[in-house]
């Protein structure tokens, strides 16, 4: 169990400005957020049930916000707003993981299986300092397991898995940008269900 407590001075974010480049173009740069301050814990367990089974588990809760922030650019209205108190973009406040992990001798080797699901609470995007309902990403959850088969005597080993196995598509990326006349927003999803076998030699 961990309890903590952040406490950021002259903390860097990266903004964006639609025309303060040269010229008037378009500028990312980093900037200081004055102060902002995180709070929260995290849990994790282990628990072996029996010989051939464990299960595993961990919960966190992160409350991150900014405290004094003024004169950020709003990129949708280019306005400059005062975001004092609101969220950290990227800090999810609540985010859980379990796991089973099963072990048994068969044919003269260990055949092991494991279960995992994760969860990710909302959050907002890489630049929602606004906090804007645009940049706030959907909760996550992600579904994986692994089977796999190692020799008692011998130096390989083989296991079938597969990654999101709900085919979750959320938002892993979210940004709005707004410059030369023009908006666009960038996303990036999360990678789609993947499958496959590896084999590994050890010498």
């Amino acid at each position: 169990l961990a309890i903590f407590y952040m406490d950021y001075t002259d903390l860097q974010v990266r903004q964006g400005c639609a025309s303060c480049g040269d010229g008037g173009l378009p500028l990312n740069f980093l900037s200081n957020a004055a102060d902002a301050e995180r709070t929260g814990f995290e849990l994790d367990v282990m628990a072996a049930l029996t010989g051939n089974l464990r299960l595993m588990g961990g919960v966190g809760y992160n409350a991150g916000k900014y405290g004094t922030f003024k004169n950020v650019e709003e990129p949708r209205t280019l306005a400059l707003v005062d975001v004092s108190g609101n969220k950290v973009p990227f800090s999810a406040e609540w985010s859980f993981n379990v796991a089973a992990e099963h072990s048994v001798e068969i044919l003269g080797g260990i055949v092991t299986s494991r279960l995992d699901f994760t969860y990710v609470d909302e959050r907002f995007g890489d630049q929602g300092i606004t906090n804007h309902p645009d940049d706030l990403m959907p909760s996550q959850s992600l579904l994986s397991g692994r089977l796999s088969y190692r020799p008692g005597k011998g130096n390989f080993g083989i296991a079938i898995w597969g990654r999101n196995l709900t085919d979750d598509d959320s938002f892993v990326y979210l940004a709005f940008d707004s410059s030369l006349g023009f908006s666009r927003r960038s996303a990036q999803y999360q990678e789609p269900r993947t499958y496959g076998v590896t084999v590994d030699y050890t010498f």
